[in-house]
């Protein structure tokens, strides 16, 4: 049997979406802007790595045929990344064409628009970080991740709990030899043994705990999530003011810790009961909080490149509009067209992906 879903990992994926996208508003539009506060929010992604981790393995069905359930898998995991990704993929380099023909600009200036930077973009493989490359979809960078993780979560379900373990203690293990021992210069094989990984496995950690801890107080949990949510303050604010105690942490310890105390405190809270249900038992649920969670596929590929042009745009038209102004209209208008490509793109083509694969909708 399926396991109950987490209403509030949704909430949580949608809120972090927007944190996302806010950070690169204040990047791109004025770095100044609110002192530049919100810019840390590009450590929403270390919250999306431990997600998908936890979400893997708390989704994990023992009880299936092997062969059956790793087909079923793999099938899930394409329709989730890459029909979506390649449409959106594609309609940036159309309007990357068009804006050089109509105003001679280049709107994509970090990767390379030939036959290896966009087989890399599309297939999800790794680009030169360290040399700022990355996809045609700036924040895709974090795809290859995803789906590396996934082929080695293939031993969960192809071999069992017991070989997943070991196999994870293995990788964590290179991790740590490759990053303090034997630091690596192929971009390559460092990615293979990036520190960013042990965040996945923070998240297949927690899962376990919420498997095998039945009973928390509701007192502990909220303890969790405040301790929790004040370290990732500390963090946030301490990597911000630029402060070198901070800048020299790496982000594992200083967002990726933070962000799986969040999540422990939340699960447990959802799952002791307290905040998420009413009266006869019936879940609350929060529509907007919900939809945002929907949308937040769609809103974390489309924001940025939104981003660019209106950024690039109003410069270019010499158009002098007060920077907070100017970011609220952007912000709102990354909204606007997530939902537009949630509504009319993802929810449509993940239709059609399941019914071409065959594969039953969750």
């Amino acid at each position: 049997m399926n396991k109950e879903p987490v209403v509030s990992l949704n909430y949580l994926r949608g809120i972090v979406t927007v944190a996302v996208m806010l950070a690169h508003a204040n990047l791109l539009i004025d770095s100044d802007l609110f002192h530049g506060l919100l810019i840390q929010g590009w450590c929403g992604v270390d919250f999306f790595f431990i997600l998908s981790g936890f979400l893997l393995y708390y989704n994990y069905q023992s009880h299936l045929n092997p062969k059956e359930y790793a087909v079923s898998y793999v099938k899930k995991r394409v329709i989730r990344i890459y029909p979506v990704y390649w449409i959106y993929s594609i309609i940036v380099l159309l309007t990357a064409v068009l804006i050089k023909k109509v105003l001679n600009m280049d709107l994509i200036n970090w990767i390379n628009l030939d036959f290896s930077g966009i087989a890399r973009s599309l297939f999800c493989i790794i680009t030169d970080n360290v040399n700022n490359e990355r996809p045609i979809i700036p924040p895709a960078w974090t795809l290859p991740y995803e789906v590396f993780f996934y082929i080695v979560s293939l031993s969960l379900i192809l071999g069992g709990k017991q070989i997943y373990k070991k196999v994870l203690a293995v990788w964590c293990v290179l991790i740590v030899f490759v990053n303090i021992v034997v630091p690596v210069n192929n971009f390559y094989i460092a990615f293979l043994f990036d520190t960013l990984f042990l965040e996945f496995v923070f998240g297949v950690l927690t899962a376990f705990l919420i498997e095998h801890v039945k009973n928390v107080p509701r007192n502990s949990s909220v303890v969790l999530l405040l301790t929790g949510i004040g370290a990732l303050a500390v963090a946030w604010i301490g990597t911000n003011m630029g402060r070198k105690a901070f800048i020299d942490i790496n982000r594992v310890v200083l967002f990726g810790i933070p962000f799986t105390i969040i999540l422990i405190g939340v699960l447990f809270l959802e799952k002791t009961n307290n905040y998420l249900k009413i009266r006869g038992g019936r879940r609350k649920h929060h529509p907007v909080l919900d939809y945002l969670g929907k949308i937040s596929f769609s809103l974390y590929l489309t924001h940025y490149i939104v981003i660019e042009l209106v950024s690039r745009g109003t410069k270019r038209m010499n158009v002098s509009i007060p920077s907070l102004l100017l970011f609220l209209i952007t912000s709102l208008t990354c909204l606007f067209v997530g939902i537009a490509a949630y509504e009319v793109v993802e929810k449509k083509v993940t239709v059609i992906s399941h019914q071409i694969l065959k594969e039953k909708r969750p």
